[in-house]
């Protein structure tokens, strides 16, 4: 898991760069996120949403949004529920 966060990082945009390093460091800080099933849009989203236009520090943001936030689950599509046949009169 602690690769697929990496992953999740990496995808950051780009004014949220981190370095290897960082990316390294932060990672398991992801993986309890995915073991909740947050997907990596969720990930992304919570900690890109929102943020201000000038980052002074990146490398302070996203742990502090690591510690801080939460992902929101987003509800997946409704699947339809099958129906019962409406039994049909022919005459």
């Amino acid at each position: 898991m602690t690769r697929e966060a990496r992953s999740i990082l990496e995808r950051l945009p780009e004014r949220l760069f981190l370095t290897d390093r960082e990316i390294s460091r932060l990672a398991p800080s992801v993986v309890p996120w995915l073991r909740e099933d947050h997907s990596r849009n969720e990930i992304l989203k919570c900690l890109t949403e929102a943020t201000p236009a000038q980052v002074d520090s990146v490398a302070g943001l996203i742990p502090w949004r690591l510690k801080n936030f939460t992902p929101e689950h987003t509800p997946s599509a409704a699947v339809p529920v099958p129906r019962p046949a409406t039994p049909v009169r022919v005459e």
